[in-house]
């Protein structure tokens, strides 16, 4: 080293506050548009699978339709978990991510199942017509 070196000849080393502070506002700018995407795609999968189960519960309750000759009637959380037994029955209404199938008559039914979301997804059979989905 040179003795009549002044400060100007000091090696540089490490970041200037500056730096360290645009790091950061970078990294927080990202932080405030990922955040609200991850939580928009966890609600999505909430409904996906509150949807899943009224989609099996659907299909549980016209095999027992044709199991019974064409009735609903009795269609309740025991006699569906006999034909599918995956537990996704309840007797109780407003059961996360359980399907509550009441208002069974002859010719049609109501499946409610409360997601994770906390949205109902509801499937309504009515006078044997098409069965009506809420929300889609």
């Amino acid at each position: 080293m040179d003795r009549y070196c002044n400060t100007e000849c000091r090696l540089e080393a490490g970041f200037t506050l500056i730096e360290l502070m645009v790091t950061i506002l970078i990294i927080g700018v990202l932080m405030t548009v990922a955040i609200p995407s991850f939580y928009a795609v966890r609600n999505r999968s909430f409904g996906s699978s509150a949807k899943s189960v009224r989609s099996t519960a659907i299909k549980t309750i016209e095999v027992y339709n044709v199991d019974q000759g064409g009735t609903y009637v009795g269609a309740n959380a025991a006699a569906l978990t006999a034909i599918e037994p995956t537990p996704i029955f309840t007797d109780a209404a407003a059961t996360v991510e359980r399907a509550y199938v009441h208002d069974t008559s002859v010719t049609g039914y109501t499946i409610d199942v409360l997601g994770k979301d906390g949205v109902t997804y509801r499937a309504v059979r009515a006078n044997g017509g098409s069965v009506v989905l809420t929300p889609n």
